[in-house]
């Protein structure tokens, strides 16, 4: 008798601790006996007695609990709750683990809070429970906040992004539209020479054509140089001008069929620096990086 009473008061000490614990953060607290049906409440917050006075006082007290929280689940998260909390589901999850807890969202006036029922097992037949119910609203709009911020940087990251591709996309097509002005520039510039010497069209084409072998070569073997393919381009086109100073020779010294005399040879070697000053007059706005190199072409062919 005396080891009976032993126990007895062991489980009895087990279910108030277990009470105990569940009283001191959860805001209502109640003991179930399952065969009778018989419910003890320990603690009940303010807000909730409001609302458990509401029920009929007539009905028994494990019907009030059922009207009660069929009452307070959000009515989208009911179904699905009552699934949760059936007694046969309950029972099954607590023979594997010592608690269980179900999270469910309760309407409360016209506000809609964030609650977790949590049920632990009275003794080791699970013949009662002990049931807590609380809030866990803050930590959930806490997350929900952080989300919504994750996804507003998110967002903000992603229009960036389409801001700077499109200025890319922008910047891109305007340094196409200037390289192809470029482009008819010196063709402009070529075909005045052409126009000069009969002999330049040709020469012109085949100055292009080994500066652009030269140059390709140099930026597959000498990196050091730091040639990009857009420079090589640059360089390719910029060579049609090496000899457009020779718009400045008269036309006897340069059409002239036979071998030029000594002072001929002299203003003829004059084309180069002729064709530097007529570079320096370009337009400002003309590419700085095509008139540079123009200007350097021409200075040493």
């Amino acid at each position: 008798m005396e080891t009976s009473g032993l126990l007895q008061q062991k489980e009895f000490s087990q279910k108030d601790a277990v009470v105990a614990v569940l009283a001191n953060d959860y805001e209502y607290v109640a003991y179930i006996e399952l065969k009778t049906k018989d419910v003890t409440l320990y603690r009940t917050s303010k807000t909730f007695e409001v609302l458990f006075n509401e029920i009929d006082k007539n009905l028994p007290m494990f019907e009030r609990i059922f009207a009660f929280f069929k009452m307070l689940v959000l009515p989208e998260d009911l179904e699905g709750f009552m699934r949760s909390t059936a007694q046969d589901r309950v029972l099954l999850e607590l023979q594997s683990c010592p608690s269980y807890e179900v999270f469910f969202r309760a309407k409360i006036g016209d506000d809609v809070f964030y609650y977790k029922l949590r049920f632990v097992a009275a003794d080791k037949n699970i013949d009662s429970l002990i049931v807590g119910l609380c809030s866990f609203d803050e930590q959930v709009r806490a997350q929900i906040r952080h989300r919504e911020d994750a996804d507003a940087r998110s967002l903000v990251e992603k229009q960036f992004e389409a801001i700077i591709t499109e200025r890319t996309s922008e910047i891109q097509a305007k340094n196409k539209a200037l390289n192809r002005i470029n482009e008819e520039i010196i063709e402009l510039l070529g075909d005045i020479t052409e126009a000069r010497d009969v002999e330049s069209g040709q020469h012109i084409k085949r100055v292009k054509g080994f500066t652009r072998i030269l140059a390709e070569q140099v930026m597959q073997d000498w990196p050091q140089f730091k040639l990009t393919q857009n420079k090589v381009e640059i360089i390719t086109s910029a060579s049609a001008l090496h000899d457009i100073g020779k718009i400045t020779i008269p036309d006897a010294i340069l059409l002239k069929p036979g071998k030029l005399t000594s002072a001929e040879f002299d203003i003829m070697k004059t084309h180069s620096l002729n064709g530097c000053d007529i570079l320096k007059h370009a337009p400002q706005d003309w590419s700085e990086a095509y008139l540079s190199i123009s200007i350097e072409i021409c200075c040493c062919l």
